[in-house]
């Protein structure tokens, strides 16, 4: 501590000017550093907008379970037409009219959901 009085005391005013202009000199390269940072700062949420939006557009094209459901329910609903139509090209005992019956309640089923899913 002596040392720094001493000096201090022999050198004052040179050695605050000095002390002084290196801690300008700091601030100054400090206040750069900070204005290079917030011009990154601006581009790269630019830069992250964009991105974002393009992330936005490309999970509308990703089908949700509803559109998953509606594409089960129409094979199940072709596969039970095809069914119905070939029970229809024969000769139909009672348990063949039972077995179409059964066949187009389930189709009419898979139908209603279809109808239900398509209105939202």
């Amino acid at each position: 501590m002596e040392k720094v009085r001493k000096f201090f005391s022999k050198h004052g005013l040179v050695a605050f000017i000095v002390l002084f202009f290196i801690m300008m000199v700091r601030g100054c390269s400090k206040n750069g550093t900070i204005n290079k940072l917030n011009k990154e700062n601006s581009g790269l949420s630019t830069l992250i907008l964009a991105k974002d939006s393009t992330i936005n557009n490309l999970e509308s094209l990703i089908m949700g379970p509803d559109q998953l459901n509606v594409i089960e329910y129409k094979a199940k609903s072709e596969v039970l037409d095809w069914v119905n139509n070939s029970i229809s090209k024969y000769d139909r005992n009672s348990s063949m009219m039972e077995l179409q019956f059964n066949v187009i309640d389930m189709k009419n089923g898979y139908d209603l959901k279809i109808k239900d899913i398509e209105k939202k």
